[in-house]
């Protein structure tokens, strides 16, 4: 009945109501998502002029096409990105993984445990006590996950290409979770402000609550619509570390929300969303989305098109008056260490391109190609340089070689590409022996 005296009031929602169902996956994403907001919030949007919070990140959901988010929402394989950048110690242990709910055995489980589908929200089965547990309720449930795709209810893309699956984590009971403890979700935005909802009482009969702090902890004046407030929650013991541990990887996007379980003796990472609620917050009072929206800058207007074949990134010119003068930094990265940088410029044009080898002390290296010229004089190294061969290293981890190629614009580091077999493998060393004593770097794996 709910339902539909809310399709009567606004006839709009039967959008959303209906796309969750697996209805119109025909219609383009900008116009369902036109639609959708609509119904869910009783206005129209304006994508040419997006000021709100809400508006915001339904602006992002078509124009923001990191492939990183892909790997980010999936519940599963984010475990070991957020564990490499902020430690193992803060992620719940993961037991096993199946892709089918027909390969779920629990006879190696511990007694308790929990089941988790990792592409969608809701597909959980926590088990208490293995020797009473119903295998078969549980597989249906998840079965019925396992065959959605969470991208088509809020076209959501990143959920489009998450493989789903079922995996098994640890259980984490009432000496490890304080109940009294509210579930904090840090939200960094691009301005660097940071806000902190406190989210208290999901099963007690108040209701739930959801106060919203500042970085400092103090209470905001504006909650959700459908919230209780609860301002005399005290800052937690562990705020400062979570603010640091969730900047660790929430600071490059315009938006992302970075939760944590609250905890006795132990601060556990519960997720990232780089769009919160699907970009449909409702904020009372509503002065909260045009507030917040201030402080999300959004990226220049661009679109990535993936495939399983191919990706086409359309973007703006970054530079159309200089590109012929700009110069290429090329990090040869030898197992996370970049060795020597291949300096170029105007390799459009191989018969007036400029190359160079330099060693990491940016002097010109005793080898070079013959089938370019040399600098007259080697170029000024840039001042982002040591910025520049950090990023290098942290995306050349683990790997035996690889390429990492970075150019300089306006005050920043752009990266440009990742490159695994220069020349396809046949590039001229001058004098040839070096040849073999760049090989002598390259360490093969088993």
């Amino acid at each position: 009945m709910t339902t539909l005296k809310n399709i009567f009031k606004n006839p709009s929602v039967v959008i959303p109501i209906l796309g969750h169902r697996g209805f119109f996956h025909s219609m383009p994403d900008e116009k369902y998502i036109r639609l959708s907001f609509k119904g869910y919030m009783g206005r129209d949007i304006d994508f040419n002029n997006p000021r709100s919070f809400n508006e915001k990140l339904q602006w992002l959901k078509l124009h923001d096409r990191n492939p990183l988010y892909t790997m980010l929402v999936d519940k599963y394989r984010v475990k070991e990105w957020v564990a490499d950048r902020i430690g193992s110690e803060y992620v719940t242990e993961t037991y096993v993984a199946w892709e089918s709910v027909e390969d779920i055995d629990i006879s190696a489980l511990p007694e308790r445990f929990v089941l988790k589908t990792n592409h969608d929200s809701g597909g959980v089965v926590i088990c208490r006590d293995r020797t009473v547990f119903d295998l078969n309720a549980a597989k249906r449930k998840l079965s019925k996950h396992l065959n959605e795709n969470y991208y088509w209810g809020c076209r959501e893309w990143p959920y489009r290409n998450v493989k789903p699956l079922v995996f098994a984590e640890e259980y984490l009971d009432s000496n490890t979770v304080s109940k009294d403890s509210p579930n904090r979700k840090l939200f960094h935005f691009s301005s660097s402000h940071l806000i902190a909802p406190a989210i208290t009482d999901r099963i007690m009969e108040a209701g739930l609550t959801k106060t919203f702090f500042d970085e400092e902890w103090y209470p905001l004046e504006v909650s959700e619509d459908s919230c209780a407030w609860k301002l005399n929650i005290p800052m937690p013991r562990d705020f400062g570390l979570m603010k640091k541990l969730s900047d660790e990887f929430a600071s490059s996007y315009s938006l992302s929300r970075v939760g944590f379980y609250g905890s006795r003796n132990r601060l556990l990472f519960g997720e990232i969303a780089v769009c919160s609620n699907s970009g449909f917050e409702r904020f009372n009072p509503a002065f909260g989305a045009e507030s917040y929206g201030t402080w999300m800058e959004l990226p220049s207007r661009e679109w990535l098109l993936v495939n399983e074949f191919s990706l086409l990134w359309v973007h703006e010119n970054y530079c159309p008056d200089v590109a012929e003068e700009q110069i290429d930094y090329k990090f040869y990265c030898f197992d996370g260490e970049p060795r020597f940088i291949y300096v170029s410029q105007g390799l459009e044009r191989h018969e007036t391109a400029r190359i160079d080898f330099l060693n990491m002390d940016w002097e010109r290296a005793s080898f070079g190609r013959p089938d370019y010229a040399s600098f007259e004089a080697i170029p000024s190294k840039p001042d982002t340089f040591d910025e520049m061969t950090g990023l290098v290293k942290e995306l050349s981890k683990n790997m035996p070689f690889v390429r990492v190629d970075f150019f300089e614009y306006k005050g920043r580091p752009r990266f440009s590409e990742m490159t695994f077999h220069p020349c396809g493998g046949f590039m001229p060393f001058d004098p040839p022996e070096w040849d073999e004593k760049v090989g002598d770097m390259l360490t093969l794996p088993r």
